[in-house]
């Protein structure tokens, strides 16, 4: 009887659907993030009657799960 690939001991559909799933909820999270320290800043220079873009060094600071989303997302 054969049981297939496996990789640690673990059935390869499985490492497969859990690397997938682990790499879009990254991205995602990022994702999320980088949307909203944007639209805080969007927010900021409205207030401040400037029609420029502001950058999240200035007066916005991000919070922490927007840190690390965008710390362990290399694509944001």
């Amino acid at each position: 009887m054969r049981s297939g690939i496996r990789i640690f001991g673990l059935p390869i559909q499985f490492v497969i659907v859990v690397v997938v799933s682990l790499t879009l909820t990254i991205y995602l999270a990022g994702c999320a993030a980088s949307n909203n320290i944007e639209a805080r800043n969007l927010r900021v220079a409205s207030m401040d009657s400037i029609p420029t873009y502001r950058y999240a060094s200035s007066d916005t600071k991000a919070v922490a799960w927007e840190r690390a989303a965008l710390l362990v997302c290399p694509l944001h």
